[in-house]
């Protein structure tokens, strides 16, 4: 008789990866992100992109790495981010461009949002940032930065239960 344990669900489910694997991986991942989005007004992208693939390989057990918060979270940054590039304001109150409160407040309002939403993505937040600053070609830009966001999350369903917690 065969001993009760071959049978479990911990026998069954695929051997996680060695953390050092899992780091190998991010650095795959970072590279290809380096390689589209390091390019001048592409930054805050790229950083966005960057933590997001942190937290996928990193942290793949935290609900900020789920495929809602990852896509949710910059899908919404890049709806408020456009939104906020929209608005004509005058050059100068109190000695500083108008432009960074309005900015800031609308930063909140997407950390609010996505809190709403329960998407809370936290690396998001500098999509909404390069959204700002491109300015122009936002179509584009926002089309790439969701292919590469939904690249990452078909790796964490594909990689799903070998991924484990490095914190």
């Amino acid at each position: 008789m065969l001993p009760r344990t071959l049978f479990s669900r911990e026998i069954r489910r695929p051997l996680p990866f060695h953390p050092i694997a899992q780091v190998v991986f991010f650095a795959a991942s970072l590279l290809v992100i380096l390689l589209f989005f390091f390019q001048p007004k592409l930054h805050f992208f790229a950083a966005g992109l960057a933590g997001s693939a942190f937290l996928v390989f990193a942290m793949p057990e935290r609900r900020m790495s789920q495929l809602r918060a990852i896509l949710g979270g910059h899908a919404l940054s890049i709806a408020l981010g456009g939104l906020a590039t929209l608005v004509p304001l005058p050059s100068d109150i109190l000695g500083a461009n108008p432009l960074l409160f309005l900015w800031a407040f609308a930063g909140a309002v997407a950390v609010l949002l996505m809190a709403a939403f329960k998407v809370l993505h936290p690396p998001a937040i500098a999509t909404f940032l390069g959204m700002l600053v491109a300015r122009e070609d936002l179509m584009r830009v926002s089309a790439c930065v969701m292919i590469a966001a939904g690249i990452l999350v078909g790796i964490r369903l594909l990689l799903g239960n070998r991924l484990r917690d490095l914190a």
